[in-house]
């Protein structure tokens, strides 16, 4: 059962990385055609998503060294 539940879960992220890394790649095309720095993809909301998971992680790893 425990690793039902494991597999759902990693399907579950993997999922939603995916949408979330999508959703980002069109908002970049976006600040692209609009002749905006490529740095103003990352203050649209998937991009601040972005900033925050992978802050995160880098915060746990820190925290837990």
């Amino acid at each position: 059962m425990e690793k039902i539940l494991f597999w759902a879960l990693a399907g579950i992220v993997l999922v939603s990385s995916l949408m979330l890394g999508k959703w980002f790649s069109k908002e970049a095309r976006k600040v692209k055609a609009e002749g905006k720095p490529m740095y103003y993809a990352y203050f649209t909301k998937p991009g601040i998503i972005v900033l925050l998971c992978f802050s995160a992680i880098i915060v746990y790893y820190m925290v837990t060294a």
